[in-house]
């Protein structure tokens, strides 16, 4: 259980609760970005309480990789998550004392949203980059990688698959053309140069750990913004951040 920002163990806490609330039923993406306060009058605003898209595509993947969630894909579909057999909170609470599980199984479930709240209202950096200046002194050096390696590859196609969606976003060119053609360039020479062994971690984290956290929170809750998501964590797995 490596996470590499402490918010994201809190969000992923709150996936857990919010799941075992509803009776463990497998659940997409757009079920959690639903979970939200009740308005107290009719016309307030609804809070969603998983707003920040990086920190819970973040989450998401930890739990997955720590084989608590499991992620059903389809072709069309949106991918389907369910717990694992006998892998909810509380099993989880026990594997790991004195965490962030622990406490939001013995506290429940009104302490993690006042903690996922406090985050929200604070969570103006983006994930993990404070991690990645300080781990990475040479971040100018050519970043080593395994260019032939299946995982590394799969990164590649991933990060393509992404800058080729940014590209293609007719809402994303309408509200900001000039940025997204910024992002778009920087980005494809970024995954140019990785796959000749050229590129470098300041690139990686500019132009996709920073430019999808640019994209997620600009189109929050819209296909684009969730693309944004995925740039984050494709680029923070090109680091090295995550498995």
């Amino acid at each position: 259980m490596a996470t590499i920002d402490p918010r994201v163990q809190y969000y992923a806490a709150g996936v857990l609760t919010w799941a075992q609330g509803r009776g463990n039923r497998p659940f997409a993406l757009i079920d959690l970005e639903s979970w939200s306060r009740s308005p107290i009058e009719p016309y307030d605003d609804l809070e969603p309480y998983l707003s920040n898209a990086a920190l819970l595509g973040l989450a998401i993947d930890e739990l997955v990789e720590m084989q608590i969630l499991r992620r059903e894909k389809d072709r069309y579909g949106p991918d389907m998550f369910s717990l694992e057999d006998l892998q909810e909170l509380s099993w989880v609470a026990d594997r790991f004392p004195d965490s962030v599980y622990e406490k939001a199984s013995r506290y429940g479930q009104g302490w993690i949203i006042a903690a996922i709240e406090k985050i929200n209202r604070g969570a103006e950096e983006p994930p993990n980059i404070d991690a990645i200046e300080v781990r990475f002194t040479d971040r100018w050096e050519p970043l080593p990688l395994d260019r032939k390696s299946p995982e590394v590859l799969d990164i590649f196609d991933a990060l393509d698959r992404a800058i080729g969606e940014v590209a293609s976003d007719n809402g994303f060119s309408a509200s900001y053309p000039d940025e997204r053609d910024n992002i778009v360039s920087h980005a494809q020479v970024t995954l140019a140069s990785a796959r000749e062994g050229k590129v470098t971690r300041q690139q990686v984290q500019q132009h996709f750990v920073l430019a999808g956290k640019w994209i997620a929170e600009k189109f929050f809750g819209t296909a684009i913004g969730t693309v944004g998501a995925e740039l984050v964590k494709w680029g923070l797995k090109l680091l090295g951040f995550l498995n």
